[in-house]
């Protein structure tokens, strides 16, 4: 004997039997909040004791939802199986069943981002960065929503990559430890998840300080080497990136009486013979 209790709201229509071997009777009993529906399962006299092996289909139950207005809601069915000579069932025979329940067929969810890769300068300057996020649903008859409004997400290491309150953008403030080729943040809506993977870059402290000539000269129309431009492949984990315009406003602490001055806060002067050092704060 089979019991099950569902909410108001979860309504069994029929029961039926899918094996001519075994005989299904049912009735159901409503109450104000609850409705309990009792299903007695027999086996057919005529079926002989050996005839019936392995897992087999007994019933099919066909449950009605109603009451609801939102885009998703979920019910849950409780269910009881007595055995002739067991009272109360063993915790073992008892079964909690999850139903979600759509008003739209949506097959997926697919997060849009302005672009995948965060180069975190955050760190030096301790400004945001922040990539734009949009969340859209595809439904079976290829209709496309936007849904951002209505998704939730959870970044899987906020040490790398950071997701808004509102899910409308993944962010570094600075505060991160470390990046990575293939960080996630997971978007959720109603019973669908999806992750946006992206590659965060972040710079390797301390900075190297690189100068085209170590020695300056007074010498007028003096050549001075150029430094090849240094890129990383796509799939290095390392590149060389300049960086002077992002750290420039934190250079200085030097000695006044140093022989050297700063123009335009990217170039060296030489004022008399001697040595001196820069240092960043």
């Amino acid at each position: 004997m089979s019991r099950v209790k569902a909410k108001k709201g979860v309504n069994l229509l029929q029961t039926k039997s899918k094996n001519a071997q075994w005989k299904v009777d049912w009735e159901v009993q409503s109450g104000a909040k609850h409705s309990i529906t009792t299903i007695d399962v027999n086996k057919n006299k005529a079926v002989k004791q050996g005839d019936v092996l392995g897992n087999v289909e007994v019933m099919q139950l066909d449950f009605e939802m109603e009451n609801f207005t939102s885009l998703s809601v979920t019910r849950r069915i409780n269910w009881n199986i007595d055995y002739k000579g067991q009272n109360p069932p063993p915790d073992s025979e008892k079964v909690v069943t999850e139903l979600t329940v759509v008003q739209r067929d949506i097959q997926a969810i697919i997060p849009l981002a302005m672009d995948t890769e965060i180069i975190n300068t955050a760190i030096l300057t301790g400004r945001t960065v922040a990539i734009p996020v949009k969340m859209v649903s595809i439904e079976m008859n290829g209709a496309v929503t936007d849904v951002s409004a209505s998704v939730q997400c959870k970044s899987s290491n906020e040490d790398i990559v950071k997701v808004s309150m509102n899910c409308d953008y993944v962010f570094d403030n600075g505060k991160e430890t470390r990046g990575s080729m293939n960080a996630r943040v997971i978007f959720s809506y109603e019973h669908l998840s999806a992750p946006l993977e992206l590659t965060v870059w972040v710079p390797k402290l301390p900075l190297l300080v690189e100068l085209s000539d170590t020695n300056l000269s007074f010498i007028k129309g003096w050549r001075v080497p150029i430094l090849p431009d240094r890129r990383s492949t796509r799939d290095s984990e390392y590149a060389d990136v300049d960086v002077t315009d992002l750290v420039q406003d934190s250079e200085g602490g030097w000695d006044p009486r140093d022989c050297r001055e700063l123009v335009d806060r990217i170039v060296l002067v030489g004022l008399e013979l001697g040595s001196t050092h820069a240092e960043g704060n």
